[in-house]
């Protein structure tokens, strides 16, 4: 039977990066989105935090899933998906 590691203050301190992450990555995206013409650098750049958003916003969501549940969610597809999520968004933030 598997363990239940589950820990609040983790969880929280991890929705407090991802909202910081997210609202950075509205703030940066807001003003691509306003200009005329977009060289490749620019284009890639909001092309990547296009990918995070949802990315980071799923990531976000399966956290607050976990807090409701209190960690009682016993599949294993689920931190394999969530990893993925936050890793691949992080990645898409930091490249953007």
């Amino acid at each position: 039977m598997a363990e239940n590691n589950f820990n609040p203050e983790k969880i929280r301190f991890k929705t407090a990066v991802l909202g910081g992450l997210i609202a950075i990555t509205f703030i940066i995206t807001q003003d691509f989105i306003s200009a005329s013409s977009l060289d490749l650098p620019e284009f890639v750049s909001i092309l990547s935090f296009s990918i995070s958003l949802p990315l980071l916003g799923m990531a976000l969501l399966f956290y607050q899933l976990e807090i409701r549940d209190q960690g009682s969610n016993n599949s294993r597809i689920f931190p394999f998906v969530d990893n993925l999520c936050v890793i691949i968004g992080m990645l898409c933030t930091i490249i953007g």
